[in-house]
């Protein structure tokens, strides 16, 4: 069992940080199983649970391969899938000169998520001096937001009406976001003890919401719309040189 604690969860307002709110007790299970490191083939299955005494619950399932194709090349790759329901989720806030906290409406709603990545890594060994590291991981979300509540009282768990504008209490809102990073690290020793590194890291990110009453239960974000959005190219050069005394 973990105990009660208490943590910022409500974020700022108008460069005020929030109150505290209670953070129920909850139970976590985990297991897993992996095949022999000593094969060039190793495969592990993780699964993990935790929930609460409020009801919210998450899972992660994940699969990993590593490969030892030869002695110059090593293969990582991962899947995971994370479906998660949150019974009170930081929502907004909002002003509330008649109400709230001080003035201000801090609403939870709850929230069921999904998440999906890979994970792709390598190391390359070309001669015993020259080396590259390439990482890739895809990214996908999925989330919906519903029956907001406003935290009545600071260090507490406690959610009620949001007296101030019952409306919103009948909004919804659906996100959607993908992204990709890829980062390349080229790896070159000239002379004992000197180094120089050449990385590449390429981004790109999308994002969709949707507020209302009642809306779509999905987006469907559109690839199209993904691979248009200007991407983040960054390249460094890093050299090292060793000097004797």
């Amino acid at each position: 069992m973990v105990r009660y604690v208490d943590k910022y969860e409500t974020r700022t307002y108008n460069g005020k940080r929030g109150p505290l709110i209670m953070i129920p007790r909850g139970i976590g299970l985990w297991s897993g199983i992996n095949t022999d490191y000593r094969e060039p083939v190793k495969v592990t299955l993780e699964y993990e649970y935790g929930s609460n005494v409020m009801g919210d619950h998450r899972q992660e399932f994940e699969v990993r391969v590593r490969w030892i194709a030869s002695d110059l090349v090593t293969l990582n790759l991962s899947l995971e899938y994370d479906p998660k329901h949150y019974w009170a989720k930081y929502y907004d806030a909002y002003a509330a000169p008649t109400g709230g906290i001080g003035g201000v409406s801090y609403v939870f709603a709850e929230l069921d998520q999904e998440v999906t990545s890979m994970t792709l890594r390598s190391d390359i060994l070309f001669t015993r001096n020259l080396s590259l590291q390439l990482y890739a991981q895809p990214f996908y979300y999925s989330g919906k937001y519903f029956n907001p509540r406003e935290l009545e009282r600071p260090g507490s768990y406690e959610l009620g009406h949001i007296d101030h504008n019952p409306e919103l209490e009948a909004e919804e809102k659906l996100i959607e976001g993908a992204n990709v990073n890829v980062n390349a690290v080229l790896r070159w020793e000239f002379a004992p003890g000197s180094t120089t590194y050449i990385v590449w890291k390429h981004g790109r990110f999308s994002k969709n919401e949707v507020i209302g009453i009642s809306p779509m239960n999905r987006l469907g974000m559109d690839s199209d719309d993904f691979f248009l959005n200007e991407p983040e190219n960054v390249i460094l050069f890093k050299v090292s040189k060793w000097f004797s005394m």
